[in-house]
């Protein structure tokens, strides 16, 4: 039944022995997913977010980690839609913001510097009446300036209004907004005038572009060009290698996150600023993942 309604109405599919293990699979994968949040087994790796002209690590991508003792090592593609198809998205993602609010605080208490970290936000979130008195109450818990946080949606977010309505209200609070993936989606430039946010993140398939595909250098440069025009800051991620640094650098952008930059890590070992030149680039060991036990 529920093969037939995701391929659309009026469909029939017919019964396979391997559906039933699909099942099974999947209610295993919800109670252990129940287990490790009950537990604290789920934890936050961070990839710094530089800034490309000056080098200063000006953020953090908070990335949640799951390794279970029998399912081993779990990536977030398949334990967030569980999440958000049981209504476990709400209890996860109001831990991931408190967590990474909290590491914020001890990492700028640490290194005297001031950052932000982004969170990713799901649409059930936004959807629930409870989640923007809850991410003011975590900010003033931890004594943070409501810019210290940015949540990150997905362009189709936008398109749905009780969730623009969220975010109208947390950036009337002065919490930021970013686009995720930006570039892949729905968003035009009519309809980006009037969209609550305040940054883009580029998709890295503008820098990874397949060589019948038409997505390239030209295109990255417009879309910061776009964002420019609009007052949204831009960041690129993916960034691997130095020449899609440097490329990066022509166009402008204004931030960048990648391997290149720094691997996800322990937020408490990173540095608050790198060298980013395009044509003497060195990376401290620490951001490339060398010294980082989670990386």
């Amino acid at each position: 039944m529920y093969q037939a309604k995701l391929r659309g109405r009026y469909r029939h599919v017919l019964y396979e022995p391997g559906m039933h293990a699909t099942v099974v699979n999947r209610f295993k994968l919800e109670v252990a997913l129940q287990n490790a949040i009950s537990d604290d087994a789920i934890t936050l790796a961070y990839q710094p977010i530089v800034h490309l002209r000056t080098g200063e690590v000006v953020g953090f991508e908070a990335l949640a980690r799951w390794s279970d003792p029998d399912l081993g090592d779990v990536p977030p593609a398949d334990f967030i839609p569980v999440a958000e198809q049981t209504g476990l998205i709400h209890e996860l993602g109001r831990w991931a913001i408190d967590q990474a609010c909290g590491e914020l605080t001890a990492w700028r208490s640490a290194r005297g510097a001031h950052a932000y970290v982004s969170v990713n936000v799901s649409p059930l979130q936004l959807d629930n009446d409870r989640f923007v008195p809850s991410v003011i109450a975590i900010l003033q818990e931890y004594d943070l300036e409501p810019s210290a946080l940015v949540l990150e949606v997905t362009e189709g977010v936008l398109l749905v209004e009780r969730s623009r309505e969220s975010l109208r209200e947390l950036r009337s609070h002065g919490i930021r907004v970013s686009i995720d993936d930006f570039g892949t989606g729905y968003s035009s430039l009519s309809y980006l005038r009037n969209l609550p946010v305040d940054m883009v993140k580029i998709d890295q398939s503008f820098l990874h572009p397949q060589k019948e595909s038409l997505v390239g250098p030209d295109f990255l440069r417009v879309i910061v060009r776009l964002a420019e025009s609009l007052h949204l800051a831009t960041i690129c991620e993916g960034i691997e290698t130095r020449e899609q640094l440097s490329e990066l650098q022509r166009a402008h952008c204004d931030h960048g996150q990648g391997f290149l930059l720094g691997r996800p890590g322990a937020l408490a070992g990173f540095p608050a600023a790198v060298r980013v030149s395009a044509r003497r680039h060195t990376v401290p060991r620490i951001l490339r993942g060398e010294l980082s036990s989670t990386a």
